[in-house]
């Protein structure tokens, strides 16, 4: 589905021009109006949301089998958190640490 879903895109940039077709949304507009962009769009974001809780509640469960369910680890989880919260604002890009 993906392999088909990215040839589809390539081919009406082909067709359309790629100025017009660039995103699935704008395939969606050009296909079907701004009904198609509106359905496109929904469709990609709740995908993206998915996938975002879907890694979340992996990372979580990873989680928890390194660090037990008790009040001590809690207590130093919550501090690493509060740690290490600041230095994730400053590094709001990877660029500054891709070279690790």
């Amino acid at each position: 589905l993906s392999f088909f879903s990215c040839w589809t895109l390539v081919e009406a940039q082909k067709f359309f021009g790629s100025n017009k077709v660039r995103t699935f949304s704008d395939l969606g507009y050009v296909c079907f109006g701004s009904k198609g962009y509106w359905l496109v769009s929904s469709i990609y974001f709740l995908n993206q949301a998915m996938t975002g809780v879907g890694y979340i509640l992996f990372f979580l469960t990873q989680l928890e089998s390194v660090i037990p369910n008790d009040d001590d680890h809690k207590i130093a989880l919550i501090i690493l958190i509060l740690m290490l919260t600041p230095i994730a604002c400053l590094l709001r890009s990877m660029k500054h640490i891709s070279y690790l």
